[in-house]
């Protein structure tokens, strides 16, 4: 199966692509969190190639890894680090994802079937769940 990294607090996840992942207390972050610890616009991971790098936005309560303050320069991180942002854990995983299975439904007026695949709907599967 494709294997992918997300950025994961709690509940709140977002898979590491392309483009940079801003986690805040903004509704404007990519992932939206409400920790009063954390900043409105805290820090940001993103992704080139295959290295991850995470960066302080200017927060108040600081952006952690390993234990060590890091500041507004990218640092590298890999899965399995030990990232807090203002005293809050922060997961980066990396996962497995399940394609979407294909599926033939009937048109609504009933003129015959249609083929559908909605690839919103994708699994994410923590690696570690495998073994």
């Amino acid at each position: 199966m494709p294997r992918a990294l997300r950025v994961r607090i709690d509940s709140a996840w977002q898979v590491l692509s392309g483009t940079e992942v801003v986690i805040g207390r903004s509704p404007y972050s990519t992932i939206c969190v409400s920790y009063p610890k954390i900043s409105r616009i805290h820090a940001s991971f993103y992704r080139v190639g295959d290295r991850i790098f995470l960066r302080d936005l200017g927060s108040t309560n600081g952006t952690f890894i390993d234990g060590v303050r890091i500041g507004p320069d990218p640092v590298q991180v890999a899965p399995g680090a030990s990232i807090s942002l203002g005293g809050v854990q922060v997961f980066l995983e990396e996962v497995e994802i399940a394609s979407t299975a294909r599926r033939r439904t009937n048109r609504p007026d009933g003129t015959g079937p249609i083929d559908d695949t909605d690839s919103t709907q994708i699994e994410m599967v923590p690696s570690e769940a495998k073994r």
